[in-house]
């Protein structure tokens, strides 16, 4: 906080401090996802992530008919109700007895129409982790976007692989002991999205306000503690939950 309490979008000196701070931050992420520096979106946590990123992919589409889980966040849920009263059409894929997304199911309701398919990686309450690759695998052939939420899972297991098949990712600090108040939105297609507004020349546009750079590098020193830890810490897991 000492080193990044200006403004990263000023240009003076200590603005341009915090730039360097923000871009570094930025560039780390990218690392571990696999993917570029301007693919990171900074936000305000995993309830802002999921929300902007579904709106920014419906923003970038005409179509009407969105894919989902009943296991999804309440962040989720809760806004797909108001799509719905919008004229969205929401279907739910069911679910094999291991919480897992039924395949099949899941191929039969993609549509021409279809828009978005949003599924968490991993539930939070009874810890079921989603075959990511193959849900993509499904959507190959489908001009369907694919939004995942990985703030249950990121830190805990290996995400680094995700983002070559979604087109938006939600992350959160908080979820691997970094503040409250900070997340992030990993897009490998921003290139091609338009924000929802001009929102100013913050985060490329797709967030407006400025950049919480404290919270931010804050953010990113948690995530490296976590990673030393995290094979370490699953393993714990793994036998706690096997004692259990």
């Amino acid at each position: 906080a000492r080193l990044a309490f200006g403004n990263a979008n000023s240009l003076h000196d200590i603005g341009c401090r915090s730039l360097e701070i923000l871009n570094f931050c930025r560039s780390y992420m990218a690392t571990i996802f696999q993917t570029e520096g301007d693919s990171i979106i900074f936000t305000s946590g995993g309830t802002e992530s999921n929300r902007l990123a579904i709106q920014t992919l419906l923003h970038n589409t005409d179509k009407k008919h969105i894919i989902t889980s009943s296991l999804e966040h309440s962040s989720i849920l809760h806004y797909l109700q108001e799509l719905k009263e919008q004229g969205y059409t929401i279907d739910f894929v069911n679910h094999l007895e291991d919480g897992t997304v039924c395949l099949q199911h899941l191929e039969q309701l993609i549509q021409e129409s279809t828009a978005l398919v949003i599924i968490q990686h991993g539930n939070s309450e009874i810890g079921t982790i989603q075959p990511i690759s193959d849900i993509a695998n499904i959507l190959k052939n489908s001009d369907a976007a694919l939004h995942i939420d990985c703030v249950q899972t990121f830190c805990k297991i290996d995400c680094s692989n995700i983002a070559k098949f979604a087109s938006t990712i939600s992350v959160s600090s908080h979820k691997l002991y970094g503040p409250k108040g900070v997340g992030a939105i990993i897009s490998p297609q921003i290139d091609r999205l338009n924000p929802i507004n001009n929102l100013g020349t913050h985060e490329y546009g797709f967030r407006p306000g400025t950049v919480n750079v404290p919270g931010i590098f804050s953010f990113a020193t948690a995530i490296k503690q976590a990673l030393q830890t995290m094979t370490e810490d699953h393993r714990h897991i793994q036998h706690l939950r096997t004692y259990f």
